[in-house]
């Protein structure tokens, strides 16, 4: 996978939110919200489980445990929306 789709670091911020810095160094935010409640997200209707987010050392992405990963991609892509002059 290309650098620019690795996640070096996530920190949970309030309201469902992510702060993503990417290996090639881009830094931006990812709403989750949208997805709180839904099928395995039902989990984060305790927002201190939403909190236990961390970097997967192998895929390179955020995940929640054995049960919840994102697509880096996707994720860069809503960065890439959310701050268009990163």
């Amino acid at each position: 996978m290309l650098e620019e789709y690795k996640i070096a670091k996530c920190v949970p911020q309030k309201d469902y939110t992510l702060a993503l810095t990417f290996e090639d160094g881009k830094m931006g935010t990812v709403s989750l919200a949208h997805l709180v409640g839904k099928g395995v997200f039902s989990e984060w209707n305790d927002y201190q489980k939403f909190e236990k987010v961390c970097v997967d050392p192998l895929s390179k992405t955020v995940c929640w445990g054995d049960m919840i990963d994102l697509d880096p991609v996707a994720l860069r892509e809503k960065v890439d929306m959310q701050h268009p002059h990163n």
